[in-house]
């Protein structure tokens, strides 16, 4: 079955699961300013994910602006109901709330896997990879040191939820 906006193929229950080691990944969220969180995520797979959702839903905090992609945008570290959690449900074609990078070893072709690539896109998330070289996201001037070497779609702009 082919995706499209309305039809995701992301599984509930990916397999095989991943691993245990991957599952225990540090998670961390950070708040830079009032509407600029960050959601840092490593290795860690939807278990892991679930977990910090749930803390995070205690402490009662934001939806990320910028998220890491798990594992280089593996199938097996994320599933549709931790994406909702963490982004928020599917939006309208064209939205863009937030950004997630996506960071990929050399020669890895097929990362990140366009399921999970199209589930950011739908919850509203603009996707970057390292495929070509160093990536960098901010906010007013940047990294002057970076500026020749990053375009200016980088500089991303989100609008409010």
């Amino acid at each position: 079955m082919e995706e499209n906006w309305s039809v995701e193929t992301l599984s509930s229950n990916p397999q095989p699961p991943t691993s245990a080691s991957n599952e225990s990944c540090v998670v961390q969220y950070a708040e830079l300013a009032p509407d600029d969180h960050v959601l840092l995520t490593a290795d860690v797979g939807p278990q892991g994910l679930e977990e910090a959702a749930d803390y995070a839903a205690e402490l009662g905090l934001n939806r990320p602006r910028f998220v890491q992609m798990p594992h280089h945008g593996s199938r097996h570290n994320v599933t549709p109901e931790v994406l909702d959690r963490w982004l928020g449900p599917r939006k309208a074609e064209g939205t863009v709330v937030g950004v997630s990078f996506c960071s990929i070893g050399a020669g890895k072709h097929d990362y990140p896997r366009g399921q999970v690539k199209n589930a950011f896109i739908r919850r509203g998330y603009k996707v970057y990879t390292n495929k070509n070289g160093w990536i960098s996201h901010y906010k007013g001037k940047g990294h002057d040191q970076m500026r020749p070497a990053v375009p200016e779609e980088f500089a991303v702009k989100v609008e409010a939820p």
